[in-house]
Formats: structure tokens, sequence, C-alpha cells
């Protein structure tokens, strides 16, 4: 995170399938971290990441990156 405080985005490698094509098993995508930010909930607050995603050209969300 701290390089998005700075101002800085992250590329983060994820799994958003069960089945990962990679040797390691550990991603199969990449995606573009440009931000967070944090919302009040009832049990406090909650981190969100704003991210672009290249492969998605439907306008779905693959991934919920939310903690």
């Amino acid at each position: 995170m701290g390089e998005l405080l700075k101002g800085n985005s992250v590329i983060a490698g994820v799994a958003y399938k069960d089945k990962s094509t990679n040797h390691n098993k550990s991603t199969n995508h990449f995606i573009n971290i440009v931000g967070m930010g944090f919302e009040s909930t009832n049990g406090g607050l909650k981190n969100y990441f704003s991210y672009y995603d290249n492969a998605n050209d439907k306008g779905k969300n693959l991934l919920d990156l939310s903690t």
C-alpha cells in the first residue's frame, strides 16, 4: 500500500479462477491497481482498491479486492 499512498500504481498477480494455468499455480491474471480509499461501515473502516483490468472488455467486475 505504500506505493499507492505515494501515488504510484501497482501491478498485482491474482487468481480469479479455480484452475491456474501457470506452472507455480499462484496467479493466472494481472491487474493494475491505481488507487485505494476507505469507507466507513458499521464495523469500522473498510478499504477498497481501484484497478484496471486489461482483459475485461465486457464491463464485468471479475475480482473482488475488498478486504
